[in-house]
């Protein structure tokens, strides 16, 4: 194929093309934002250009394409090639969509952080009115479709802003203002280019068609077909089935459960189906017996699966969402490296520990059973078997991350879960009180064998620091961990300490997290309902820590006084509230 290029100038004859590129792009897939930083990125450039002229030639030969040639057209390719094509006619087209004086002026004007809707109307509408009709609308449409259209919208028009906005190379100080006035031309986008009212951040749910009501029996029948689906793909999601129906539509749990088990419950296929086949808004995501257009001369990836906390175009996140969107995420990452902590090393070091893999492996090892019972026997399995139940119940946020039908919203319904589990946090006051004496043991077993081995020219625990191991025949806790935590995700990268330490952090996490939602609430709604549960359940979180609290200082004296390290349970007296101390404090002596 010969190489092929556009000239600016040819390239700007398709600017009054991209306004229904992009139309077409949010109509064909409702994530089609992310494309722009996400598969437009491995597309060859070289068949973007070969498709563009293909669009120039036709636009010079019928002096003008039509709507149905302009799909037609658009079809044959994937919408990531158009995405990329979009992208280069912004940044490499003459004259720019943004003229650098237009530029320039945004920037004075909205390229400041944290405007208010009204500052940003007024100040970049005045410019927005001035640029070219068919520059405008391409630039309209793109805002929208970051807006409508984007997983996290104010991230990818940061990451696309220079470069739309600015020709050249920019200043970081220049950079920095593109990317706050590129986020409000985004956010605002229907006032400033003059299309409608505002977009005003909300907690509420946005009034908009529900896809079909479903009787009280269909109701009871699909609840059945959920918890018959998570019974064998998540079975503690089930205790949360009930709850979706009361705050969500079918199809909206639909959507979430493929964007998170990448299926849905077999029953309710065919019905999607038809509603997808019907055109019917918010289903455009299931179109399993849509044939997808057959791409010319483009050899790009697969599409990547799409990621699980996805609202669409239904719903504009705010920053309350952001941070219930970090509750939910903190506490997977937590719960992954603490399962694969427990089942990919010590049920491995168990086995050798109490001889099932022979007595050279059990000798080899450089910990006792006894000690690995200590570090990692119940007291793991307790904070792993909180942490599971209370990620059960934030799926109810989770699964469908946009607003529910309850008034409380997802802030109130986010509290109200951890304000309920406070109880159950009470499981950490063992893990904590021991976690100085276990860490100890481990070190002191660590340094043992570095002794054991100083003979060879680098041993298993310098080794491990390292990075740099070979295989060897002695296999110790310390090379046992470098080998199972480089095979697991969760685990990859991290010190065997590092990932202990992480129940330790976990109550503190639980209460910064509270606290921040306690400061974004009221400034989207300062009446809002969830209001009182949030610091309700901030309360709770805090005596729960009090109650750790309380049951590690009862714990360092009974060790002071009997000179050895004694199991708490998390039901016994010790455990209990005293009213002494703060938390966080003892919490920051361990890290430090």
């Amino acid at each position: 194929m010969a190489f092929v290029r556009l000239e600016p100038s040819e390239l700007s004859e398709l600017v009054h093309y991209v306004p229904f590129t992009l139309q077409w792009l949010r109509k064909e897939d409702s994530e089609a934002g992310d494309l722009f930083c996400g598969a437009a990125l491995d597309v060859d450039d070289d068949d973007v250009y070969v498709m563009m002229k293909e669009m120039l030639n036709a636009h010079i030969e019928q002096d003008g394409l039509g709507s149905d040639d302009l799909t037609s057209m658009l079809s044959e390719y994937p919408p990531a090639a158009w995405a990329r094509a979009v992208h280069i006619i912004f940044t490499h087209a003459e004259p720019r969509i943004i003229d650098p004086d237009h530029a320039v002026e945004l920037l004075a004007k909205i390229g400041i952080e944290d405007l208010t809707s009204d500052e940003a109307v007024r100040g970049a509408a005045s410019v927005i009115q001035s640029i070219d009709e068919n520059a405008r609308e391409a630039l309209y449409e793109l805002c929208k479709t970051l807006r409508d259209t984007c997983m996290d919208p104010e991230m990818t028009a940061a990451a696309l802003a220079a470069s739309i906005l600015l020709a050249g190379a920019p200043t970081p100080d220049e950079r920095a203002q593109s990317h706050f006035a590129m986020c409000s031309l985004v956010d605002y986008a229907d006032a400033i280019f003059g299309k409608g009212p505002a977009i005003h951040a909300t907690l509420m749910r946005a009034p908009r068609t529900q896809q079909r009501t479903l009787s009280p029996p269909e109701i009871i029948k699909k609840r059945e077909e959920l918890r018959a689906f998570l019974e064998w793909r998540d079975p503690p999601a089930q205790a949360i089935v009930t709850d979706l129906f009361r705050n969500f539509d079918f199809v909206d749990i639909a959507r979430g459960l493929n964007n998170k088990y990448g299926g849905v419950p077999e029953e309710w296929a065919d019905e999607l189906q038809a509603l997808a086949d019907a055109d019917t808004p918010g289903v455009e995501w299931y179109n399993i017996t849509k044939a997808a257009p057959k791409p010319r001369r483009l050899s790009l990836l697969p599409r990547p699966n799409r990621r699980p906390l996805s609202r669409k175009n239904m719903y504009k996140p705010t920053k309350v969402d952001l941070v219930i969107d970090e509750i939910i995420a903190t506490e997977v990452s937590y719960q992954d490296s603490m399962r694969e902590l427990v089942e990919e090393y010590v049920s491995i070091i168990t086995d050798i520990a109490e001889g099932r893999k022979g007595p050279d492996a059990q000798a080899a090892l450089g910990l006792s059973a006894e000690t690995i019972r200590h570090c990692f026997g119940t007291r793991i399995d307790d904070v792993l078997e909180a942490s599971t139940a209370l990620l059960a119940q934030l799926d109810l946020v989770g699964l469908v991350p946009i607003p529910p039908f309850d008034p409380l919203g997802r802030p109130g319904l986010t509290a109200k879960i951890l304000g309920e589990h406070a109880e159950e946090l009470r499981v950490y006051a063992p893990y904590i009180s021991s976690h100085m004496t276990c860490m100890n043991s481990l070190k002191e077993a660590a340094a043992k064998i570095e002794r054991e081995e100083k003979s060879s020219t680098a041993t298993s625990a310098r080794k491990f620091f390292r990075g740099e191991r070979k295989k060897e025949t002695r296999q110790t806790f310390v090379s046992i961990w470098f080998e199972r935590s480089q095979m697991c995700a969760s685990l990859r990268g991290q010190t065997l300490e590092s990932v202990l330490m992480k129940p330790v952090q976990r109550v503190p996490r639980y209460k910064l997290l509270l606290e921040t939602l306690l400061k974004e609430v009221p400034k989207i709604d300062p009446n809002h309902p969830s209001l009182p549960i949030v610091e309700d359940a901030l309360e709770k979180v805090k005596d729960a820590a009090i109650q750790i609290n309380t049951a590690v200082r009862q714990h360092m004296k009974l060790q002071s006084i009997l000179g050895k390290d004694h199991m708490i349970s998390p039901n016994s007296s010790i455990a209990r509230r005293d009213g002494e101390g703060n938390f966080l404090a003892i919490v920051n002596s361990y890290v430090g």
